[in-house]
């Protein structure tokens, strides 16, 4: 996004919009946030190179995570040895996002564009301490978010998948800036009878459709899901889901930590006790928790 533009408010955010195309074999969901998104950004206060990635992170995690179809965790990470060496996005079901990252700031004040080095993507999904984790595990393509996803789709999940990412600054009359994020997925899910060429032809057509999406429709506040839905694939049968809300919530607490510190080894505890206490600062929220040891 370039620069700020001014615009009124009206059209409800902070929402994951499911919708599917002419019976179901193509699926897809819409992301918009602006005050969860914002919340996130600003209470971290990272250069904004680094929030643009993030907030791009945080739909594509998003989007994801709000389509498992029972309680639990999906965790997106992305290791890497670029100036950006970790970013990582928690979505608890039903709708709970965090997010932080890890960076080099010289190189991103240094203006180095491609902030992503060689490194790895992971999709982790967590179905509560009784059951096992999935794990998928892709390598970074090309420095790029996307390029990186669509990897982890074709090598994981094997399903064909188009996918838009943004974020930006918007700015409202009478406010300040605030982030926004948005964000587009594009699936065709598996054919139980089989692929036809009627299938093919669908799925070429609404793929050339989404590639009409701009990155500025997907963080303009004043552009429902609906009205974006519309615009792209009219001419099809589109069904438009209940929206699935989003809020900021993390999920430490005192309890966890302690948990924490029991998997530590004596020497490592000691070097991060201060006045015989240990001090531990979560990284999603920044929350102190000071720990007597």
């Amino acid at each position: 996004m370039k620069s700020s533009k001014f615009i009124q408010e009206n059209i409800e955010d902070d929402i994951i919009t499911p919708f599917s195309l002419e019976g179901g074999n193509i699926r897809g969901r819409i992301f918009k946030s602006r005050n969860v998104v914002n919340k996130i950004l600003s209470q971290h206060e990272y250069p904004e190179k680094v929030n643009i990635i993030l907030g791009e992170t945080i739909a594509l995690g998003s989007m994801l995570g709000s389509a498992l179809k029972f309680n639990g965790k999906f965790t997106c990470q992305l290791n890497s040895d670029g100036p950006i060496n970790l970013l990582i996005v928690d979505f608890k079901t039903p709708g709970s996002i965090r997010a932080y990252a890890h960076f080099n700031k010289e190189k991103i004040i240094n203006n180095i564009s491609q902030l992503l080095g060689n490194g790895h993507m992971a999709m982790t999904i967590d179905q509560g301490p009784e059951m096992e984790k999935y794990q998928g595990i892709t390598q970074l393509k090309d420095g790029d978010l996307v390029s990186s996803a669509y990897s982890y789709f074709q090598d994981s999940e094997q399903i064909p998948t188009k996918l838009f990412l943004s974020c930006g600054k918007i700015k409202y009359y009478g406010q300040r800036e605030k982030w926004i994020s948005g964000g587009i997925i594009l699936q065709r899910m598996p054919n139980k009878n089989n692929q036809t060429i009627k299938d093919d032809d669908l799925w070429n057509t609404t793929n050339h459709l989404l590639d009409t999406v701009t990155y500025d429709e997907l963080i303009d506040p004043s552009l429902s899901a609906e009205s974006l839905l519309y615009r792209l694939f009219n001419e099809y049968n589109t069904i438009v889901y209940n929206p699935i809300t989003l809020k900021h919530a993390c999920q430490c607490s005192k309890s966890k930590i302690k948990s924490l510190l029991k998997s530590f080894i004596k020497e490592d505890i000691e070097d991060i006790i201060i006045d015989g206490n240990v001090i531990i600062k979560c990284e999603f929220c920044g929350k102190d928790y000071k720990i007597k040891h």
